[in-house]
C-alpha cells in the first residue's frame, strides 16, 4: 500500500463552532407524518441540527470556532489554513478574510484547501507536512452546506448541520510517526456528487446533488480491503484497544460499517449524530473533542487512526499518535 509517513505533530486544542439557528427534526421535517419523522430520526441517529443564519457564512463560523482557543496560540500560530467546500467567495480565500479578523502578524502564511466530507484527515496530515517548516499552524475545517442544498429535499437538509472546528497543530517527536494512505475514485468524480459551482455553468447544478447510493455502495465495496491493508500495515501498532474515528454520517451508515469492520461499539467512537447531526468535514475532529470532553481516565498517550470518505470518491486513513488527555476541548453550541 502507498502511503506517507511524516513526522509527530501534537494537536494541543480542539473547538467546534455550529451555525446559530438550531432547529428539530420535527420542525424540518413538518410536513410529514409522526411515523416518517419517527422513522428518518432513527435511521439517521439525530434529534435537529444547526445552520447558519443567511448573514452568517463560513469566515463567521471560523471565527467562532478560532474564539474557543486561547489567544496565545492563536497569536502564535505560523500558518494559517483553511478547510472547506463552502468558501465566502472564490475570491478573496477565506483564510485571507479569516486572518484580516483576527489581526493576525503579516508574516502568517495563509492558504485554503478545497476539501469536502473525507477533508479533516487529508487536512491534518497536510498540516503536518507543514511542520517541517512551521512551529505550528492554526487548520480550521468549516462547511456551510446548507447554504447549497435543495431546499425542498427536507431529508437532506434535516440531516446536515453546519460547522466549523479549529485546531492547534505543533511539531513533536513521537516514538510512532503518524502514517497516511488514500485511494482516489475519480471515475465516480461526477456521479457520486453532480457539477456543482464554478465557472462551467454548462454542467453545473443550481444545488449539491448527491448520489447516495452510488456513495454507499462504492464506499462499502472498496474501503473495507482499503482499510485491512492499512491496518495489516502498521502491524502491532494497531489492536481493539486503538479509537477509530470514522466520518459518519448517520446511525444507520455507523452499524453497518461497525459491522462490516468487525470493530466493537467502544472502538468506532461515534458520540455526536445524535446531538449535532452530521457535520461534514467535521464529523471527525467534533468526536475527538466529545471523547476528550467524555473520557475523564483517558490515557496519557494512545494512538488512533482518522479514517473517511466523500467527495471525489477519495478515501483515507490516518494513523497516528495522540495525547488526548493533555488535549483542550472547547464545544461552542447555543443548544
Amino acid at each position: 500500500m502507498r502511503g506517507g509517513v511524516a513526522q509527530g505533530f501534537s494537536i494541543e486544542e480542539i473547538s467546534i463552532a455550529f451555525g446559530s439557528v438550531y432547529e428539530s427534526a420535527s420542525e424540518v421535517l413538518a410536513g410529514l407524518n409522526e411515523i416518517k419523522i419517527s422513522q428518518f430520526c432513527k435511521t439517521h441517529g439525530i434529534n435537529g441540527h444547526y445552520i447558519c443564519a443567511s448573514d452568517e457564512f463560513a469566515s463567521d463560523l471560523c471565527l467562532r470556532a478560532i474564539s474557543g482557543l486561547s489567544s496565545a496560540s492563536v497569536a502564535g500560530a505560523e500558518c494559517l489554513v483553511v478547510a472547506t467546500h463552502t468558501p465566502d467567495f472564490l475570491a478573496p480565500a477565506t483564510s485571507n478574510l479569516v486572518h484580516r479578523a483576527l489581526g493576525l502578524d503579516e508574516r502568517v502564511v495563509c492558504f485554503d484547501l478545497q476539501l469536502f466530507c473525507s477533508g479533516f484527515v487529508k487536512a491534518l496530515f497536510m498540516a503536518n507536512l507543514l511542520l517541517d517548516k512551521f512551529k505550528s499552524v492554526l487548520l480550521c475545517c468549516v462547511s456551510t452546506k446548507s447554504k447549497s442544498l435543495d431546499p425542498d429535499n427536507l431529508a437532506q437538509k434535516a440531516s446536515i448541520s453546519d460547522s466549523a472546528s479549529a485546531l492547534i497543530i505543533r511539531r513533536k517527536e513521537c516514538e510512532i510517526k503518524p502514517s497516511f494512505s488514500e485511494l482516489s475514485l475519480s471515475e465516480l468524480a461526477c456521479v457520486e456528487t453532480a457539477p456543482f459551482g464554478g465557472y462551467n455553468k454548462m454542467v453545473a447544478n443550481d444545488y449539491v446533488s448527491l448520489d447516495n447510493s452510488s456513495f454507499f455502495n462504492e464506499v462499502f465495496d472498496k474501503f473495507p480491503p482499503f482499510f485491512k491493508d492499512f491496518t495489516g500495515s502498521l502491524g502491532a501498532y494497531f489492536s481493539d484497544d486503538t479509537p477509530c474515528f470514522f466520518h459518519l454520517p448517520s446511525e444507520f451508515f455507523a452499524s453497518r460499517l461497525k459491522g462490516t469492520l468487525g470493530l466493537s461499539d467502544n472502538q468506532c467512537v461515534s458520540l455526536s449524530l445524535k446531538k449535532y447531526a452530521n457535520t461534514d468535514i467535521n464529523n471527525i475532529p467534533l468526536n475527538l473533542a466529545l471523547y476528550v470532553k467524555n473520557h475523564a481516565s483517558i490515557k496519557p498517550k494512545s494512538t488512533a487512526l482518522l479514517a473517511s470518505y466523500g467527495t471525489g470518491i477519495s478515501l483515507n486513513s490516518l494513523f497516528c499518535e495522540i495525547e488526548f488527555s493533555k488535549i483542550k476541548a472547547s464545544i461552542l453550541a447555543e443548544k
